[in-house]
């Protein structure tokens, strides 16, 4: 990492299929005066993947960014954080970026503003759904002085709001020696799958593979366990 800044609040996630890192971190000046988000892949052996000094999202400046999380997205990830108005240490915006394994920016507009009203924002907490969506939370001064609480969706391809992709249909599952191959029909405008494993039916939450085609095959998994059942969701 960069050794004339410093580097804090690090969060990372696990690279779908690998046993990757990806971590972002607050990046600013030993004198605290400017600020930048950086990111860095951590190879399972402890490689730093994306140069020794990782990537900064933008430039460092005087806007702080604060309450950082970050959760896995295809084959990268996406993080979320707050960042102070210009000119302000108390309003803030709420601002999200996605890159993709080589740490490349996967949207057109990066970062994605979730929430652009200028107020008071505390601590926001974020958590991604089985359909790829980080939603975001936080406690808003804008109206209420004692408080209301705000969400907001964002959306694999980094639009807001509502995201709908119809499921995978003819989802089916085969013994080849000791993996498991997984089949389904392709959805309409879906960019990508998110296959879905758990020893329960109805309780998935573990992503064991993504797809970019309608097959998936999982390696030993026939091996691995007694029972297991399998979903499939589309992103678009």
């Amino acid at each position: 990492m960069n050794a004339s800044r410093m580097q804090m609040d690090p969060t990372a996630s696990r690279v779908i299929g690998s046993q990757d890192l990806i971590l972002f971190y607050l990046e600013t000046n030993t004198n605290q005066s400017t600020f930048s988000i950086g990111y860095q892949r951590i190879s399972s052996a402890g490689a730093r993947l994306w140069t020794d000094n990782g990537i900064l999202y933008a430039p460092l400046d005087s806007r702080q960014e604060l309450n950082l999380s970050s959760f896995a997205w295809g084959d990268g990830a996406v993080a979320v954080f707050a960042q102070y108005l210009a000119g302000s240490a108390v309003n803030s915006d709420l601002e999200a970026i996605r890159v993709d394994g080589n740490g490349a920016n996967v949207w057109p507009t990066s970062p994605v503003i979730l929430c652009s009203v200028p107020s008071v924002k505390q601590r926001m907490a974020a958590a991604q759904n089985a359909f790829g969506q980080v939603i975001a939370t936080w406690p808003d001064g804008r109206i209420d002085p004692s408080w209301d609480i705000y969400l907001q969706n964002i959306n694999p391809d980094g639009s807001l709001g509502d995201f709908t992709v119809n499921a995978p249909q003819e989802l089916t599952a085969l013994v080849n020696g000791s993996d498991i191959v997984l089949t389904w029909r392709a959805v309409d405008d879906a960019t990508s799958y998110n296959v879905y494993a758990s020893p329960e039916p109805g309780n998935f939450t573990e992503v064991v593979a993504t797809a970019t085609d309608t097959t998936a095959t999982l390696v030993g998994e026939s091996l691995s366990h007694d029972i297991r059942f399998y979903t499939v969701t589309a992103v678009r």
